[in-house]
């Protein structure tokens, strides 16, 4: 834990936090210095030239410093997550943005249908570059320069209190069991994919006795859902399906109903409050990005009511259907085959 000064002179309690923080191990002053005007940095203004170094508006270049009950809190992580390398991680503001640490990419990744106009698969468009220490993020969904945060949330209309529970998210599902595989569902994370309504319904497919083509679908349908409210397990092991997801940031672009949604958080990258305390790292969690969610800092679903729309320029690129190999589980184990889609678009391995 870092040693601080005196609480008299806020830049001692920050000096030696942020030199352990920041890679380039500038003091307060040179990484305010490097980082404002940046994408990723909030304006100063007239208030916080006469604020000094305290002012919270230099926050976002200066964390809040864990306390000490933060560090001994224990991190869950959700079964068949794993948590990603420590230099990834995301800070949320409690009444501002995302700070991104580690530069992971970040990309848009586009809902695209089947055949039947069913949500089928994810397809990347544009890059977006990670590139400050901490990159900060819009959350409050009024920012002029999206994905990144321009200090629109000092008088932006919106709630930015973070709502969500601390519970794992498995704590509070619905199960859905059938003869080999079984399904978890937690509604309070929907945020409206509908990943899951294709070729019958992921909720009837669990059920469907010695088909084998419906338990693949239900595996799929289960594991594309982007906030994890979706977990298919294997019966007989008790263990979830989950893809080997790197850690990734997604800008989830809705076409079909004309709505940007929230901000895909892949591959175990924790995300924590300001006081330090880190809510469940799971392999994939999805991030508001309009400010209207009611369970902040995870997405409701509520984007899609107000058609929130990020004007962010960018297409689909080339078609990207998911090629990661499942596992079973968290731990190391023979891992199946690479799944691959069949002509007819099942989900199949081999």
């Amino acid at each position: 834990m870092p040693v601080v000064g005196t609480f008299e002179r806020p830049e001692l309690v920050y000096r030696r936090y942020v030199t352990d923080t920041y890679s380039d191990g500038l003091s307060p002053e040179n990484t305010f210095r490097k980082h404002a005007g940046s994408r990723s940095g909030v304006p100063r203004t007239p208030q916080c030239e006469e604020g000094g170094i305290s002012c919270r508006h230099d926050r976002i270049n200066h964390p809040t410093m864990p306390s000490s009950r933060s560090y001994m809190k224990k991190i869950d992580i959700e079964k068949g997550s794993k948590r990603a390398d420590a230099r990834f991680r995301i800070t949320v503001e409690e009444t501002g943005p995302y700070l991104v640490y580690g530069q992971p990419p970040l990309a848009q990744q586009f809902i695209m249908p089947d055949a039947e106009g069913e949500s089928w698969y994810f397809q990347q468009g544009a890059h977006f570059p990670t590139d400050d220490e901490p990159t900060a993020l819009c959350r409050c969904g009024a920012s002029k320069n999206k994905p990144y945060c321009d200090g629109a949330h000092v008088h932006a209309a919106w709630d930015p209190r973070l709502t969500a529970d601390d519970a794992p998210l498995l704590d509070n599902v619905e199960l859905t069991e059938g003869e080999t595989l079984s399904m978890t569902d937690n509604p309070k994370y929907c945020v409206f994919a509908r990943f899951c309504d294709a070729k019958g319904q992921a909720w009837n497919l669990v059920g469907q006795p010695e088909n084998d083509e419906a338990r693949e679908l239900a595996i799929r349908e289960a594991s594309m859902c982007p906030s994890g409210r979706l977990m298919a397990w294997d019966n007989e092991t008790g263990t979830p399906y989950e893809f080997r997801f790197e850690p990734s940031l997604g800008l989830i672009e809705d076409v079909a109903i004309g709505a940007s949604s929230g901000l895909w958080v892949r591959g175990g990258i924790p995300v924590s409050r300001e006081s330090g305390e880190t809510y469940e790292i799971r392999n994939r969690v999805v991030a508001c990005r309009c400010g209207q969610s009611a369970n902040k800092p995870y997405c409701d679903g509520t984007h899609a009511s107000i058609r929130f729309n990020d004007r962010l320029e960018g297409t689909p690129g080339r078609r990207n259907p998911p090629r990661k190999s499942l596992l079973i589980g968290a731990e190391e184990r023979p891992t199946p085959r690479p799944p691959r889609f069949t002509p007819a678009g099942t989900f199949r391995q081999g």
